[in-house]
């Protein structure tokens, strides 16, 4: 090398853009030539290729460690458990990568218009004495055939806009007198949660259960939408349950298959108690907009776990409102014991007052009460039979609201009566009362009349809009035009008038837009005035009764009453009388007005 050096020395060499240059050695300094591709290569190159590696290294550790998870927590299962796994998820399923012959546990499942989300587990297991078993379950990517429905990618696209506010709904269960075998299998319940949450549209990421010492079974199960959890005491019949989800769909449905999948009876001879369950349904977090269930829903029925009963007799959704009606037992005024007893034929003093230990059916309408079968007589009462007692002959009403029928039945109660002509506007609302709400249009117990207040041929019932109605048939032309193109032909009536009219309608103090067009609209309570005989009568409900803690009504929530007497004042009715009732089954005392024309 030094001699090449030495042979070199006084000659020059052609400059390169890559050239390095060394120190020198001695006197004899020297140039060593690198090629410039050879310097973009060193440093591209082989990043790239140990990104490529790493992200391979990855995805294999993550389906490794997966799978060897799986064959780690496998077990045989009994004949019955096979067929039941069979059942959930079918013999040839390919959503699992074991067989489900050697998996002891369900896998949860995905519903086919559902993506598996991507995310990351991390968990700990911490070795305790009173633990029999410990087993992890992960939700399974979903091999696909390439293509996908187009319908289920749009519906998809549309349920990723849903915006999820800070707010959920919280579901909490308790269950006695349940089977003690079942309560102490933890491949049983882990089945139960799993089809629980299929059924109810909810999507289970991986749950993870522990069998205790010497008995009893805990799970909890991470749900895309949150969690469902629950602990069981297999010696008592005790399992406790709760579910809480995110998700804009409604939580209540999922009580009848809680009820169905977890309630599982008793059996011997020695166990008569059927199983009993105990629930409230709560709303967490923060809205921007009040949800229905915070009204009248979770004050009357739904936050009370102590109820001794509750259940959704029927809901439904017509073109105008909401509709719930509940069953519940209350147990400062009734038990389920005695309940049960008034049904039997045992001669017992509740057997013969069955009347008195009936369940107590509340319906309510957009979250807001409406009556109760408690209540009904008391409120219904109190709003019809001041008016008709009132006049000496009262022979033609008109009821506004009333949807139930309840005000029609006490109408129909006087002999006197030769037309009743009752206005709603929700002809669902009236179909669904026949069928759910059968007490509050009975009238089989009236001389003359049907078992049906709406079969009655005094009756005649209109799903119309009753303003409208009003409007078209008393109306003031003079009010409705601004006092512009009046004479004396347009305040000529249209319908013979009404001895009573009474209003069954919105509260004043009930937060919806068409309150305000309601208890605002003066040409309305004209017609009302116009529609009356000379010595007619016109009374309706105004909601709760105010007391000494509140401010005036013209400057509180009762604001829409307070402008709606000031208006009826100023229609020169003879005399007016407001009255109120405490024992209609709402919170507070009711308040009522009766105006004399």
């Amino acid at each position: 090398c030094k001699k090449l050096c030495n042979n070199k020395m006084g000659k020059k060499m052609a400059p390169t853009p890559a050239a390095v240059v060394a120190p020198a050695v001695g006197a004899h300094p020297y140039k060593m030539q690198v090629p410039k591709s050879f310097l973009i290569i060193s440093f591209t190159i082989p990043p790239f290729l140990a990104y490529i590696v790493g992200c391979a290294a990855r995805m294999y550790l993550l389906q490794h460690s997966n799978l060897q998870h799986m064959h780690m927590t496998s077990a045989v299962l009994h004949p019955e458990q096979q067929q039941e796994q069979q059942l959930l998820f079918g013999a040839d399923s390919d959503t699992n990568q074991v067989s489900v012959d050697t998996v002891s546990l369900p896998l949860p499942m995905v519903s086919e218009d559902k993506e598996v989300p991507l995310t990351v587990f991390t968990s700990r297991n911490f070795a305790v004495d009173n633990v029999r078993s410990s087993n992890t379950m992960h939700i399974q990517p979903r091999r696909s055939s390439g293509a996908r429905n187009s319908n289920v990618m749009d519906e998809n696209n549309e349920s990723e806009q849903v915006l999820h506010e800070p707010a959920g709904q919280h579901l909490l269960v308790d269950i006695k007198h349940v089977n003690s075998d079942f309560l102490d299998s933890e491949q049983r319940l882990a089945l139960a949660m799993v089809e629980l949450v299929a059924e109810s549209g909810l999507t289970l990421l991986s749950y993870h259960c522990h069998s205790m010492i010497p008995a009893g079974v805990s799970c909890v199960g991470v749900l895309l939408e949150s969690h469902v959890s629950f602990h069981t005491w297999p010696a008592e019949g005790v399992i406790t349950l709760d579910l809480f989800t995110c998700g804009p769909n409604p939580l209540l449905p999922a009580m009848p298959m809680i009820e169905r999948l977890f309630a599982i009876p008793q059996t011997g001879e020695a166990f008569i108690e059927k199983p009993r369950l105990l629930w409230s349904h709560k709303m967490r977090g923060f809205r921007k907009k009040e949800s229905i269930l915070e009204n009248d829903s979770s004050l009357m029925v739904l936050d009370h776990m102590e109820f001794d009963y509750k259940t959704l007799v029927g809901s439904t959704r017509t073109i105008y409102q909401h509709i719930d009606i509940y069953d519940f037992i209350n147990p400062r005024f009734n038990d389920l014991h005695s309940y049960e007893k008034s049904l039997s034929n045992d001669g017992s003093y509740e057997a013969e007052n069955s009347e008195l230990y009936k369940m107590n059916r509340l319906i309510l309408l957009d979250g807001v009460m409406q009556s109760c079968s408690d209540g009904d007589e008391a409120y219904h009462e109190s709003l019809v039979h001041p008016a008709m007692f009132a006049h000496p002959n009262p022979r033609r009403a008109a009821i506004i609201g009333g949807g139930e029928g309840a005000t029609l039945r006490e109408v129909l109660k006087h002999n006197t009566i030769e037309t009743v002509k009752m206005i709603d506007i929700d002809d669902e609302m009236m179909q669904f009362s026949r069928k759910h709400l059968p007490s509050w249009s009975d009238c089989s117990d009236i001389v003359g009349s049907t078992d049906c207040c709406f079969d009655d041929p005094r009756a005649d019932v209109y799903a119309l809009d009753a303003m409208a109605w009003f409007l078209d048939r008393f109306a003031d032309t003079c009010l409705l035009n601004d006092g512009d193109e009046c004479s004396d032909k347009s305040s000529t009536p249209t319908e013979d008038p009404f001895d009573v009219i009474i209003m069954d309608a919105l509260d004043p103090q009930d937060d919806v837009a068409f309150a305000d067009v309601l208890y605002a609209n003066t040409a309305f309570w004209k017609s009302l005035y116009d529609a009356l005989t000379p010595d007619g009568i016109l009374v309706m409900q105004l909601g709760i009764s105010p007391d000494s803690s509140n401010p005036p009504d013209y400057i509180g929530k009762n604001r829409r009453r307070a402008e709606l007497i000031a208006g009826l004042e100023g229609m020169n009715f003879k005399s007016m009388y407001a009255y109120e009732d405490g024992h209609s089954g709402f919170q507070d005392a009711w308040s009522y007005l009766l105006a004399c024309k």
